[in-house]
């Protein structure tokens, strides 16, 4: 998406591509000048934007393996949406805290969701969509940088990232959900019927 990132695409994609070739600056995680939280007691999501117009959006919730709640899918709607409205954002980088970059869902989460009617799961299902769409459809270069195993919905944002890169030797790439009798993409049509 080099039309998208500045007035100046060659320039903005050849800082794009230097800041890419720097391992330093897409795996470390320092604070940026303008790091922000969507909360002040929860920060599994963290959303760091720094002065050349470059994201950093990481999963922060290690000791889960970066698993998606119904709260995590929110707050990353929220920085989806936050994103597509910076002024100069030139691309966004997507990482993880961890041994693992995600394992999919919170198997807890997912354990309760037998209980919800018929309705609260359609809507987790749409959250979830919407969420992957917005990543999907972000107005300026993503990629996905993946430090560890990518599991279930974890392959869902790396497929909507426009670049994946392998980070480590312990990077995994698994869409395992025919295991479980899940079927990614169509959980809404399931409930919409």
């Amino acid at each position: 998406r080099t039309d998208c990132l500045h007035p100046k695409s060659d320039m903005a994609l050849a800082s794009f591509v230097k800041h890419a070739a720097i391992p330093a600056r897409l795996i470390a995680a320092t604070s940026r000048i303008n790091s922000r939280y969507y909360s002040a007691n929860a920060q599994d999501v963290l959303l760091d934007v720094d002065n050349d117009g470059f994201a950093t959006v990481t999963l922060n919730r290690p000791k889960q393996f970066n698993t998606f709640s119904d709260t995590v899918i929110s707050r990353l709607n929220d920085v989806w949406t936050d994103l597509r409205h910076e002024a100069g954002l030139r691309g966004v980088f997507l990482q993880a805290e961890g041994k693992f970059f995600s394992a999919g869902a919170d198997l807890k989460w997912m354990k309760s969701s037998v209980n919800f009617s018929k309705e609260q799961n359609q809507h987790d299902a749409e959250e979830l969509s919407r969420m992957l769409l917005n990543l999907n459809t972000l107005p300026c270069a993503t990629v996905a940088l993946v430090q560890g195993p990518a599991f279930g919905g974890g392959v869902g944002l790396v497929a909507c990232c426009d670049i994946a890169i392998a980070v480590g030797d312990s990077s995994v790439i698994a869409a395992g959900h025919y295991l479980s009798s899940l079927y990614p993409g169509v959980q809404h049509h399931l409930y919409s019927q």
